[in-house]
């Protein structure tokens, strides 16, 4: 979702936070907290806005399905070449 510029709101695993900065990803501390993560995305959109440009932007320099490639062949000892330039980020 985040990499076609969707909002996201993740749940509390450690995961998200290693793999996401504050400002790419929401990530609610429990029910409470997504409620109001919710109203506060929908009833701002220079919020959300800059929440989904920076996560697209995350994806697309560091999650992609190239970026997987690379990791896998280095994992089993496989050469591999640079992780292919990402499209303008837009």
């Amino acid at each position: 979702m985040l990499g076609s510029g969707g909002l996201s709101i993740g749940d509390p695993v450690s995961a998200f936070r290693e793999l996401f900065a504050d400002d790419e990803l929401a990530v609610a501390a429990d029910a409470a907290e997504h409620g109001e993560l919710v109203s506060h995305l929908l009833s701002d959109e220079a919020a959300a806005s800059v929440l989904r440009t920076a996560g697209k932007n995350a994806v697309l320099a560091r999650h992609t399905y190239a970026h997987r490639a690379a990791q896998v062949c280095s994992l089993l000892g496989i050469p591999h070449g640079e992780v292919p330039l990402q499209p303008e980020l837009r």
